[in-house]
């Protein structure tokens, strides 16, 4: 199941060009699949314990 959310209209719109390339209207679709796992697992306790531990991206930088 997909929830699809459009705009009203984007005619006439001067940030239209920076927004969208799509020619008619803007849409987009959430999967409520998606939607409800990713809810489930910001409320699991490993989420918020990991929430407020400090991670360090080493790529990049020499040993």
């Amino acid at each position: 199941m997909e929830r699809h959310y459009r705009c009203v209209s984007c005619e006439g719109c001067p940030l239209k060009p920076q927004c969208t390339k799509a020619a008619g209207q803007r849409e987009v679709k959430v999967s409520m699949k998606y939607l409800c796992l990713k809810t489930s697992h910001v409320r699991s306790p490993a989420a918020k314990k990991a929430s407020g531990s400090k991670r360090f991206l080493l790529r990049g930088l020499p040993k």
